[in-house]
């Protein structure tokens, strides 16, 4: 054992620590820093300095875990050795994260900004589609336990839901409706088709045309998202005031639409309403109203008929009254020139054959025939007249038919505009005919 100043053991073992240490700090012969760092290691006394980490994600809430430590939730920190420390990221649902951080006598701060899983993203959707399904699906239930059997009036209702100031319109959007269970998409687009068609005799509403509509489905991809926000974002890249979506579900012959309007500026439902439709009706009245509006046929037959009724037909009521009042016009002053020209005939036939009334009294043979000849030029002018005339009213009657086939292109071309599905088609099947609407002018 050694002993003496400056040799020897300077701290024996029966001292405390804090006296040892305080030898150990003031022997002369010893690497100061390193043995008291190794001293206080071995008298469980822990070193002053540390490192304060902070750790984040976004978004928060996920597990991190710092070197071998267990994982916690972030955010999260701690006081940590200077140097470098692993973090690792092993959450379900995100992609693995591994980085290596150096901390030293300052502050840490990380952030973690990590991805999700293709997986996650996929079942997410499903799980969405699926969520919006079954609530399409108890939204039918619930509203079509209260429907009526009449479209036209579950339409009225919704639009008294609507208070507009006298001589306003409401700017609409029909969007397309969904079929759910066993309904088909063909029947869904009847459905709208035949809503549509009511609206736009709803002095109400100003419809958004079909043209309008598609050109923004195809620019903002915003239809069959499966979110409930793309119908608000619709609305907004429409200009439309409102919204009308609907679903329809199959009941053997009967179809079930149920409506909701939808305010497009705040996202409300401003009403709801359901109708229980018979669907081989409501084909056949939608194949004849789409029919008789889409083409010309119908507006030439009832110009023909009643000139001005084909433009009145086909929305034209300023045209229509101005061809039916003067073909109405031409056609009494034909009827007054005809019944003049023949008083007149038999005034002059009777000139013609001496009847013994057109002999007066002292009367020279000159001045009979004067009246005879004059007779009988009176009614070649009513002659002339009435061939005038009847030219007249052959010729409006022509220009009334050939204006109502103008209003008929026109009002198709409205209409093929403002419906979603334009190309009505009747096709032989095992059963018949059917009626066939495509979306878009495409068919399906």
């Amino acid at each position: 054992m050694m002993g003496g100043k400056g040799g020897g053991n300077p701290f024996p073992p029966s001292a405390p620590a804090e006296r040892r240490a305080v030898a150990w700090r003031n022997h002369p012969d010893m690497n100061r820093p390193i043995a008291f760092a190794g001293f206080l290691a071995l008298a469980g006394i822990a070193p002053s300095w540390t490192c304060p980490i902070t750790v984040s994600t976004t978004p928060a809430g996920i597990e991190v875990a710092l070197d071998t430590l267990p994982p916690r939730a972030t955010p999260w920190s701690s006081e940590v050795a200077p140097g470098s420390h692993g973090l690792s990221l092993r959450s379900s649902g995100w992609i693995a994260l591994d980085t290596t951080v150096d901390c030293l006598d300052q502050p840490l701060f990380v952030e973690l900004v990590p991805a999700r899983t293709a997986d996650w993203t996929d079942s997410v959707k499903k799980a969405r589609k699926d969520s919006l399904s079954l609530a399409r699906r108890e939204y039918a239930r619930r509203t079509l336990s209260q429907a009526g059997s009449d479209l036209p009036a579950a339409l009225e209702k919704l639009g008294q839901s609507v208070k507009l100031d006298s001589g306003t319109t409401a700017t609409l959007a029909v969007l397309p409706f969904q079929p759910i269970g066993s309904a088909t998409p063909e029947a869904a687009s009847v459905a709208s088709e035949t809503a549509v068609l009511h609206l736009s005799q709803d002095a109400r509403w100003t419809l958004v045309e079909r043209e309008r509509f598609q050109s923004v489905l195809q620019e903002q991809a915003l239809w069959g998202s499966g979110a409930t926000t793309s119908e608000l974002e619709i609305g907004r890249a429409l200009e439309a005031r409102y919204l009308l979506s609907g679903t329809v579900a199959v009941d053997g012959l009967r179809r079930l639409v149920a409506l909701r309007l939808l305010d497009a500026t705040t996202g409300r439902i401003v009403a709801t309403s359901a109708a229980r439709v018979d669907g081989p009706e409501m084909d056949a009245a939608l194949s004849t109203a789409l029919g008789e509006k889409l083409g010309v046929s119908g507006a030439i037959f009832r110009s023909i008929s009643v000139p001005g009724w084909g433009q009145f037909w086909t929305d034209h009521p300023v045209r229509g009254s101005f061809w039916m009042l003067s073909s109405a016009g031409l056609a009494g002053a034909l009827a007054w020139s005809v019944l003049d020209w023949a008083e007149k005939d038999n005034t002059s036939e009777d000139f013609k054959n001496r009847d013994a009334t057109t002999f007066r009294d002292g009367e020279s043979p000159e001045s009979w025939l004067r009246r005879a000849n004059q007779a009988i030029d009176a009614r070649n002018n009513a002659s002339r007249r009435n061939l005038l005339l009847g030219s007249a009213l052959a010729g409006t009657w022509l220009l009334n038919v050939a204006d109502a086939a103008w209003c008929g292109h026109a009002s198709a071309r409205a209409t093929r505009q403002r419906y979603f599905a334009v190309s009505p088609r009747i096709e032989p099947d095992a059963l018949g005919l059917r009626l066939s609407l495509s979306l878009g002018g495409s068919h399906p």
